[in-house]
């Protein structure tokens, strides 16, 4: 029996815990994401004054959270809007405590579970050194706000309040997760679901039909909270969808209702595999050649079986192999044990699902977490800033999982149970000092010694802030320019996200051709991608600047270098008069 000192302390501790760790990991790496200035921009021209608009006088909604971008707008109007480095911190610290609070609600939500003391503390040690998460948390996105809302939904379907009313505190999670993040509702729904499935935390003993009760309740108010938003949100854009869910999703349109039912439009358009987005690999993608446009209109689709609608979206399976590995593993320079043991945790995160003997919560963890893996397979880029949110419903059920399993073979195999966690906290913790490492180096080359100076040299040689630029890396670049962007795949350009719908294209050249940009931004592999594609595009710019930090990156001695080699060199054109 723990006292109410001791729990006290426990609540403070894994606050602490949570807290610390990814502000050690902001101070040493000073990490700021990509992504964070292109919200930022807009977070700054609400501070300012200007709406809450990327281009000034344009509406185009170019974030997806709506705390991800009001909280930095905030930030930045108490640091007087013109201390941007005071603002990013100041945001860090706020990410940093709500993901105390998430450590908070894992922590109580184990102890409710019974877990001991001893393996506990190893539990929380685990999760906290997540390298993905500690990253996330304080380089401008919003995973700390999510997970902090997240496990407070846990907390709330699982542990039952002394005030009787669960459907409030559920409903304030619901709503907290979807002003962290649109998709919220699968993270919330997964659990929510899961625990409806197999009867579990605070339906144990009251059923299903009082749990969907409670349910109801919480979703009423859940939307009541979060309907002002998207109604007001709506009304000062024109549309509920953010314009980044619009160009990310275009693929996935016409990879599903144009294969099923072509469209018929009076201008014919062709229809070519789209390349991939350019993600950080070693070597790029083919792209297929735009193929000449058809003079009819192309032919009804035949109908299609439910297998051959599943093939045309297949999952991605690979994308588990994502949810615990260092970011953009794939690009290379990574030893394969620690692929290896990413793929362990899922497995061990899922494993419970089938295991005879564990708790009924501890089979519903199991279950959300393998919900939301399957979400992330059928993303055609499972980028690595949405993998937290999965990680940690995964670890959940690890940990109820090992405990239960802990209690069912008993004492005679506590050597086999402290070796596993010596294991688990060693790697962890080479993992976390690995990508520290790794985003510190590519802070300072890539961010600080790339693209910030790109963004900068186009502000000073640019004739006009009208200017449009094309390129694919919006944030810093974008942020530092203050220039129009047209960039792929259309964050913050609806003209492009009109033209790959049109076209039915992600073909570049073609996108290039159409938009007739002032400055192209390329990479070396961009480059011979679009004179594949078309020859006489390119030599209808000059090229003016290269911007490079292969020598740095190549003296770099780190694990995971592939990622930095993929952004050290850009090229910027500017079109002939």
């Amino acid at each position: 029996m723990i006292s109410a000192d001791g729990r006290r302390r426990g609540v403070w501790g894994a606050f602490l815990l949570f807290a610390l760790v990814p502000l050690l990991f902001a101070l040493y790496t000073g990490n700021v994401w990509e992504d964070y200035y292109i919200t930022f921009r807009s977070s700054q021209n609400l501070a300012t004054g200007h709406g809450l608009v990327f281009q000034q006088g344009e509406k185009v909604q170019t974030y997806t959270s709506a705390l991800g971008v009001l909280l930095p707008a905030f930030c930045s109007v108490v640091t007087g809007t013109t201390h941007d480095a005071a603002a990013l911190w100041l945001f860090r610290l706020l990410s940093a405590g709500a993901l105390g609070l998430a450590g908070v609600f894992l922590y109580r939500a184990l102890r409710h579970h019974g877990v001991p003391p001893g393996p506990l503390w190893i539990g929380l040690l685990v999760v906290a050194l997540d390298a993905k998460t500690a990253a996330f948390d304080t380089n401008g996105m919003e995973n700390g706000l999510l997970l902090a809302a997240l496990l407070f939904s846990f907390w709330a379907l699982t542990v039952p309040p002394r005030d009787g009313r669960p459907w409030l505190w559920i409903g304030l999670s619901w709503a907290a997760i979807m002003w962290s993040r649109p998709d919220g509702f699968i993270y919330g729904g997964a659990p929510a679901g899961a625990i409806l499935l197999f009867g579990a935390g605070i339906a144990t003993g009251r059923g299903r039909l009082w749990l969907l009760r409670q349910y109801g309740l919480a979703l009423a108010l859940s939307v009541a909270l979060y309907l002002p938003w998207f109604l007001g949100s709506w009304a000062y854009y024109g549309s509920p969808v953010s314009n980044t869910v619009a160009a990310k999703g275009v693929n996935l349109h016409w990879s599903f209702l144009e294969k099923i039912a072509p469209k018929r439009d009076a201008v014919p358009v062709s229809v070519e595999a789209p390349a991939p987005v350019p993600a950080p690999a070693p070597t790029p993608a083919p792209t297929a050649a735009a193929t000449p446009a058809p003079t009819e209109a192309p032919a009804a689709a035949p109908h299609r079986s439910f297998l051959q609608l599943l093939h045309l979206n297949r999952l991605h399976f690979e994308a588990l192999s994502y949810i615990y590995s260092p970011i953009y593993i794939q690009s290379g320079g990574w030893p394969p044990a620690v692929k290896t043991w990413a793929c362990l945790l899922v497995f061990f995160g899922g494993l419970p699902l089938l295991l005879p003997g564990v708790t009924r919560t501890t089979r519903a963890a199991a279950f959300a977490f393998l919900g939301v893996a399957a979400y992330y397979c059928y993303m055609p880029h499972a980028s690595p800033w949405y993998m937290p949110t999965g990680a940690w419903l995964g670890y959940l059920a690890l940990l109820l999982g090992a405990i239960d399993l802990h209690y069912l073979t008993g004492a005679s195999h506590r050597l086999a149970w402290r070796a596993a966690a010596g294991i688990a906290v060693a790697a962890q913790l080479f993992l976390f000092l690995a990508v520290c490492a790794e985003m510190r180096v590519q802070q300072r080359l890539i961010e600080l010694g790339v693209r910030t100076p790109i963004g900068l040299w186009l502000r000073d040689h640019a004739a006009s802030k009208k200017e449009t630029v094309f390129l694919e890396p919006l944030g810093y670049i974008g942020y530092y320019s203050q220039l129009k962007m047209v960039d792929f795949p259309g964050l913050s350009a609806p003209e492009v996200v009109a033209l790959r719908r049109k076209f039915q294209t992600d073909n570049w050249a073609v996108l290039i051709r159409e938009l007739k940009p002032t400055w192209l931004v390329l990479r070396p592999f961009e480059v011979e991608m679009i004179n594949g594609d078309n020859p006489a595009l390119i030599p209808q710019y000059d090229a003016v600047k290269t911007f490079d930090a292969s020598a740095g990156v190549a003296a770099a001695r780190i694990y995971g270098k592939g990622y930095l080699e993929c952004d050290q060199t850009f090229t910027v054109f500017r079109r002939k008069e």
